[in-house]
């Protein structure tokens, strides 16, 4: 059987390496991840998959190859935990099942040749079941210190890996409970608890300072994790108190010495307990990367921020979910896997390895579509790791129906049809799919070759920089006129509605299309890609309904086109010959090419008086529309320590001369406010790293790229607040 796993596991992955440069394209977000560590502040992208990514650039060198490898290793080696979980579980024939299922799968297939976290991700959670299982099956505790380690790297891979801290705590509580039970000192530990939790409930409620220092530190705990329970709650809290008592009451068991003890236990036990606290060594790095290194805890705070723009509208998204998850697994293999569920039900009876499996699949199902409905996150691949534990019971459901004896050939029947199926899917899927995003991609390394002396304004800055490697300006139709004779416009239909754009900008230019460049796609996994503009669906590009034009067959162009001159004549044109280094200028100390968000502030940490007048003044970092900007001023509305609401702005301001300093005025409307700026995207900002925080302002800049400024990043700016009769702050 051992022979099958290793040459499942090799054709998984020859298959891939070969199919390593299928797709000719990437998407933005694979853009962030083989850049995140370029700029850990303010990054919202986790660090394992970008760490991965650096080490193999060691090697390879290219960015794009180094980030598909890891995507195609990690989905290759996957077969090895998932072959051993199913194992435990249910024993070899369903495992081997499994991993044949697994090595089909069109959805993991797919998006395992792109470079995304999933695979990853995937491998981790894996990892961390089998240690925990194999820690059931042998009753060594070096297993379950692995496993939850890799629980932690899952954490640091991927945000919905939150949901695996709970489940990492409970695993080493059941350790501890385990050997109490073992030694036939649980009665004992269950009296210690009860009377302990009932002390502590009476000083709960009897003792302020006491409730008071336990809703703080369930507060503290709470902000680990993206879910609305209020800490000043007295059943909360109490639950959190005997979640900590029965803890303590367990390990006090552990170290006490007792009948059942085996000689040496006095030094073998302070050596486990220190291997497993070292294990939980992964999660606590999750919080220095957020609060020290990143800092940055976008997903915690989004999260609990979307509950807002939800509504109630949460009902259509899970309906959608749950409609989706058979069709994504394969309708053959769902069914499977519902078989699976059902015996596994109905046999397991006293078998509580199965029973505990049956209860995380449970869990992690919830919790992961949790968090994909509250975020709004709509497409098939962040359901990865949800059909690839989905194939543990889908193995054991064929493995029943193969040992059908009254049936013999139904189970064979099963079989084929779940493997051939998924593979067809899969070729399909693979072969349509693989010019997602790929007339970006060749428009940009057009551009990277043609044109060098031309200033190039696009819509899609992400990926045509990564791809173009030139100098680029944003286009929206606020930028549209500061477009002059002699600029090349790059639209992607993606998301512009190519010729209702070009109708509207043909009547303040006189232009040409220089090239196009079409592709078709027929998104059998409901990709990305969909003409939003095009089919006038910008609006509801998130909601569940947009799912039935994601099927649809999909025709994307990239126009290059070319600016002749304004039609009104008023055209402060560049020269042909001019360089984009002259244009632009020296990337001055302290400037920043502000094309990736568009606006950035910072806290007033004074307490501002409404009403009060407060004077504002911000340098440019180039003179003329390169460094222009307005003044902005937020508000914190819900008193969640974010910007989110803006107060006022200034008009358009602009100087002759870098340097130079626009200065601004408005009336304080009262609580805590953040100032700044906003600009065209393409322009020139001060943005420097900060050397130590002072004076009126934070050090923290809060940024976005269209929406509530709720990123943050280490910048400061040259930015001045002074008050009527008071000090002037600058940084």
């Amino acid at each position: 059987m051992k022979k099958w796993v290793f040459i499942i596991f090799a054709v998984n992955l020859i298959i891939r390496l070969f199919l390593i440069n299928w797709h000719p394209a990437i998407y933005t977000d694979s853009v962030l991840y083989m850049g995140a560590l370029d700029r850990i502040r303010g990054t919202i992208i986790l660090p394992a998959y970008p760490y991965a990514i650096v080490l193999l650039r060691n090697i390879f060198t290219d960015p794009v190859t180094s980030g598909r490898l890891v995507s195609i290793l990690s989905a290759a080696l996957t077969v090895f935990p998932i072959y051993g979980l199913t194992r435990i579980i249910y024993r070899k024939r369903a495992a081997l099942f499994t991993i044949l299922l697994y090595s089909v799968s069109p959805l993991i297939f797919r998006w395992s040749l792109r470079i995304f976290p999933h695979s990853l991700y995937a491998l981790f959670v894996l990892l961390f079941l089998y240690g925990i299982f194999k820690y059931m099956e042998s009753a060594r505790a070096l297993y379950l210190a692995g496993g939850i380690f890799m629980g932690g790297l899952a954490v640091l891979t991927y945000p919905t890996g939150l949901v695996l801290v709970p489940v990492a705590v409970v695993a080493l509580a059941g350790y501890f409970a385990g050997i109490e039970y073992r030694e036939k000192r649980i009665k004992f530990t269950l009296l210690v608890f009860i009377a302990g939790s009932v002390i502590l409930s009476i000083v709960c409620y009897m003792a302020a300072p006491f409730r008071n220092l336990i809703e703080i530190s369930l507060s503290r705990v709470l902000s680990f994790f993206p879910v609305k329970i209020p800490p000043g709650s007295l059943l909360w809290q109490l639950l959190f108190i005997w979640a900590c008592w029965l803890f303590i009451s367990l390990l006090i068991g552990f170290f006490l010495p007792g009948p059942e003890r085996k000689s040496g236990w006095w030094y073998k036990r302070p050596l486990v307990f220190l291997l497993l606290i070292l294990s939980f060594g992964s999660f606590v790095f999750l919080h220095i990367w957020q609060h020290y290194l990143a800092r940055s805890n976008w997903y915690q705070t989004g999260m609990l921020t979307s509950y807002r723009s939800l509504a109630g509208r949460w009902e259509s998204w899970l309906t959608h979910y749950i409609y989706s998850y058979p069709y994504v697994l394969f309708y053959p293999v769902a069914l499977a896997a519902l078989l699976g569920l059902i015996v596994t039900l109905i046999r397991s009876r006293r078998l509580l390895r199965r029973w505990i499996w049956l209860a995380f699949f449970g869990y992690f199902l919830v919790g992961t579509f949790y968090a994909l409905v509250v975020n709004k996150w709509w497409t098939p691949r962040y359901q990865y790791t949800l059909v690839v534990l989905a194939l543990v019971p889908a193995g054991y459901g064929l493995s029943w129906l193969w040992g059908w004896k009254k049936m013999k050939w139904i189970g064979k029947l099963a079989l084929f049809i779940c493997l051939a199926g998924s593979l067809t899917f899969t070729v399909f899927t693979i072969y349509w799919s693989r010019d997602s995003f790929a007339d970006i991609s060749r428009s940009s390394l057009y551009l990277k070759d043609h044109y060098l002396d031309r200033r190039i304004f696009t819509d899609e800055l992400q990926k045509v920089g990564f791809f173009a490697q030139r100098p680029l300006r944003g286009y929206t139709r606020r930028s549209s006129s500061t477009m002059r004779k002699g600029d090349i416009l790059v639209l992607h239909g993606w998301h512009t509605n190519l010729r209702t754009e070009y109708a509207y900008l043909n009547r303040i230019y006189e232009m040409k299309v220089l090239k196009k460049f079409p592709v078709d796609i027929i998104p059998l996994m409901a990709d990305d890609i969909v003409d939003w503009a095009g089919k006038r669906l910008r609006r509801r590009a998130n909601a569940p309904v947009v799912w039935d034009e994601r099927f649809e067959k999909q025709h994307i162009e990239s126009w290059i086109i070319d600016i002749k001159e304004r039609r009104d004549g008023d055209d402060d044109s560049f020269r042909p010959g001019e360089q984009v280094n002259q244009r632009f200028g020296p990337t001055l100390p302290g400037t920043e090419y502000a094309d990736y968000y568009d606006i950035g502030i910072w806290e007033v940490t004074r307490k501002v008086k409404k009403g009060e007048k407060v004077v504002l003044e911000i340098a440019h970092a180039r003179g003329g529309p390169e460094g222009a900007f307005r003044m902005e001023v937020f508000s914190d509305s819900d008193g969640d320590g974010l910007p989110d609401k803006r107060v006022t702005r200034s008009s358009r301001l602009e100087k002759a001369k870098e340097g130079e300093w626009s200065r601004w005025e408005f009336v304080a409307p009262g609580g805590k406010i953040f100032v700044g700026s906003s600009w065209e995207l393409g322009s020139w900002v001060y943005h420097i790293k900060p050397q130590r925080s002072g004076g009126d302002l934070g050090e923290v800049m809060y940024y976005s790229r269209g929406g509530p400024p709720s990123h943050k990043a280490d910048r400061i700016g040259k930015v001045k607040i002074s008050f009527p009769g008071g000090k002037v702050s600058s940084q």
